[in-house]
């Protein structure tokens, strides 16, 4: 009975493993960063707190049924001047989904991540540390150049708070739009 048992969760396995050959996805580096405003909406000012951080790292990802995005994602966020002193890191689950898939990709996606932020030199509150939340909303528009490679441009809005050591949102917010280039591998046709 035992082994009738282990030899069917076996070939269940192999079975249901299959499907992944048919799966599209990819995975890659990613770079971007807080834009103030977006060039293209010059007239139109989205609320923003801007702390002209960049974001790089990188992330992979399925997809379901060919338009139902599931993955995840790591990435570093820092000051590249250096005048406000901010550095640290986030990871979490994406979810979206693929609007068209050719001859260009468009797809509506959302980061969700969880991380630490150190503030360098924060005057307004003693802490420097703190754990965050960060979800960024982001249309995304790439081009399948191979059918393994893929440049994929987004833009976005995103928002990060800090949860603890100080009261929520007290200690570190940002707000801002977004914007960057991810380079991607995988299965796109």
């Amino acid at each position: 009975m035992g082994r009738k048992i282990s030899v069917s969760f076996v070939l269940l396995f192999l079975v249901l493993s299959l499907g992944s050959i048919f799966a599209d996805g990819g995975g890659g580096i990613l770079i971007g960063y807080q834009a103030g405003k977006y060039p293209f909406f010059e007239k139109n000012y989205l609320a923003s707190r801007n702390m002209g951080l960049m974001y790089y790292g990188g992330f992979g990802y399925g997809l379901q049924g060919r338009r139902v995005i599931h993955g995840g994602f790591g990435y570093a966020i820092s000051d590249p001047t250096g005048e406000s002193n901010i550095w640290g890191g986030f990871g979490g689950p994406i979810t979206g989904f693929r609007i068209i898939r050719k001859p260009v990709t468009i797809s509506i996606t959302s980061w969700t991540g969880f991380g630490g932020v150190y503030t360098g030199r924060n005057t307004v509150n003693p802490d420097r540390g703190f754990f965050c939340i960060s979800e960024d909303l982001q249309l995304e528009i790439g081009l399948p150049i191979l059918r393994w490679f893929m440049p994929v441009i987004f833009v976005g809005y995103q928002v990060s708070a800090n949860l603890v050591p100080a009261p929520p949102i007290i200690g570190f917010l940002s707000y801002t739009p977004v914007m960057g280039m991810r380079i991607t591998w995988g299965k796109f046709r």
